[in-house]
């Protein structure tokens, strides 16, 4: 057995997985099925997720009501989900008008080595929900704005219950 809190050391270490939650085991994955499909909003946390939201389905896709947001998914949402997750490197700008196209305010940007962090809020969010973290490489990093678009393509979000 091999307890770890480093993603990326159990990663490259582990064949299979098994998070702990709450005091209960989740079912045994693969790490890479772990990082696709954490399928509960602790799991995507602890593999980095830093976009989680509750949301309600709605057929193939969800409603983000902290946001004003409806979400187009790739896969069927089941009734039993009650969150999403959005991974900060599969968010990108984009125009408006695009597929799940999402009008933010800037809120700030924190720069690491190779790439920048960009914190924004949904337009019509209310002040206690959640901001959303983008990463973007530093050579793609467009001009920053006060309002501008991000989306995620359908298949990239995290469906969790």
């Amino acid at each position: 057995m091999w307890v770890s809190h480093d993603r990326d050391e159990v990663f490259r270490n582990c064949d299979q997985v098994c998070v702990v939650e709450a005091g209960c085991s989740r079912p045994v994955v693969t790490p890479h099925e772990l990082f696709v499909n954490p399928r509960t909003a602790s799991t995507a946390q602890l593999s980095g997720c830093h976009n989680i939201v509750a949301v309600r389905p709605a057929g193939g896709a969800v409603i983000v009501d902290g946001w004003g947001l409806k979400l187009e998914c790739a896969r069927a949402v089941e009734p039993d989900v009650t969150a999403i997750g959005l991974r900060a490197h599969h968010l990108y700008f984009t125009g408006e008008g695009e597929p799940n196209a999402m009008a933010c305010r800037l809120v700030r940007s924190l720069d690491n080595v190779f790439s920048t962090i960009v914190i924004l809020r949904p337009e019509g969010a209310p002040a206690q929900a959640p901001n959303l973290s983008l990463e973007i490489a530093k050579e793609k990093l467009p001009q920053l704005q006060e309002r501008m678009f991000v989306a995620i393509a359908p298949e990239n979000i995290l469906l969790l219950k």
